[in-house]
């Protein structure tokens, strides 16, 4: 099974590492990422981003933030180097904050995985973060 990871890359490190290459990003985020810190934080929503996924393209109509939400906008890692690592730039995430914020979050069986999605997104917005989705 498939599961998105969700980091709120600061900034000023996601223009350092999207200048860089895919082995650089890739091991940044992997020493640096796979572990929540103050600077990066970090959440995922289990085996529940299927049903979030589809409750955000159904309450907003609109599928393509719906994938943007829970999948990320672009791919990262062209190279294959990583499981798959994909990312919101800080207009998107801020795209995607405001989206999710207009939704009805008690819409999904696991609204506690929802709720928490929402508010990360939000934060990183407020932040000015990039997020970037990783799978395992």
């Amino acid at each position: 099974m498939i599961i998105p990871f969700y980091y709120a890359l600061p900034s000023e490190n996601f223009e350092k590492l999207d200048a860089s290459s895919v082995e650089d990003r890739a091991d940044f985020m992997w020493d640096d990422g796979e572990r929540e810190t103050p600077e990066i934080p970090s959440t995922d929503v289990d085996k529940f981003f299927d049903e979030i996924q589809e409750a955000i393209a159904r309450e907003t109509g609109d599928a393509d933030l719906a994938n943007s939400a829970v999948f990320g906008k672009e791919d990262w890692d062209g190279e294959n180097v990583t499981d798959g690592m994909r990312i919101n730039r800080p207009d998107e995430v801020s795209r995607v904050a405001q989206a999710l914020n207009t939704i009805n979050q008690d819409v999904v069986e696991n609204v506690a995985n929802m709720r928490f999605l929402v508010k990360f997104y939000d934060e990183a917005a407020k932040r000015g973060d990039a997020m970037v989705i990783m799978f395992n």
